[in-house]
């Protein structure tokens, strides 16, 4: 194995490591955010009790004129749970990338290439869908959003994609080179 291979190797292994912690990071997140719906929720037509103060404690940031809006609240989690799926989406998929790349004999594969437009794809979605969502949670509930609107993303976007073509042709030569020998 040459030394550009190992490097890889060492460099895929780190990122999967890092993606898999990731994964569980996301997890639990996601697992807080469910319960903070499900608390929301049960505080629904509560003017007391624990239920209700758990809500107005996780919910503060959810008061629309002086009062608790459950609805509001719900969806604006139910948005940030959507958010930590799509996470969850890009870390497995690159993931599956790095252990590919680790695992073949050339990172130059149409495998690669696959899950490398599907990253662009997911990343696409992330930079869409939240947003949007929020802007109409805000216009429905007549609230000042807070958009977190990335333009930076949708570079990083159109760079995955031109990585897939160069992969793509990377692919072409390696098996151009293979059929050589």
């Amino acid at each position: 194995m040459n030394e550009q291979k190992e490097k890889i190797n060492s460099l895929s292994k780190v990122i999967c490591i890092f993606c898999k912690i990731t994964k569980v990071c996301i997890i639990i997140a996601m697992i807080l955010i469910a319960m903070a719906i499900g608390v929301t929720l049960l505080s629904l037509g509560q003017t007391e009790g624990i239920w209700t103060s758990v809500s107005n404690i996780l919910s503060e940031d959810y008061i629309i004129n002086g009062s608790l809006n459950v609805f509001y609240a719900v969806l604006e989690f139910t948005n940030a749970l959507i958010s930590g799926v799509i996470l969850y989406l890009l870390t497995d998929s690159t993931l599956n990338l790095f252990e590919s790349i680790e695992n073949s004999h050339t990172p130059f594969d149409i495998k690669n290439i696959n899950i490398i437009k599907k990253i662009a794809n997911i990343m696409k979605i992330l930079v869409i869908v939240p947003p949007v969502l929020s802007i109409s949670i805000a216009t429905i509930f007549q609230t000042t959003a807070t958009i977190n609107f990335n333009f930076s993303m949708i570079l990083v976007v159109i760079v995955f994609y031109c990585l897939s073509e160069i992969f793509a042709y990377g692919a072409k030569l390696q098996k151009d080179a293979d059929e050589t020998l």
